[in-house]
């Protein structure tokens, strides 16, 4: 094999890792991406939660209070 050769093998190799390393890295930010909209997702889910239970506990404060007014 000449020293051409050897060295076109050698850049070929260093191309196929260097393609295979981007994938890797796409696929990880891919993954993480979708890691992050999952979390958004969870906390919105959360958020809307703690509005509905506080909007109940609103609800029941009003409830007892006018429950007291009549007493």
């Amino acid at each position: 094999m000449t020293k051409l050769e050897e060295f076109k093998a050698a850049l070929a190799a260093a191309l196929v890792a260097v393609d295979d390393a981007y994938a890797d890295a796409y696929a990880a930010a891919e993954d993480a991406y979708t890691a992050a909209e999952d979390a958004r997702a969870a906390a919105y889910a959360a958020y809307v939660a703690a509005d509905d239970a506080w909007d109940a506990y609103e609800d029941e404060l009003e409830r007892v209070q006018k429950g007291k007014q009549n007493d």
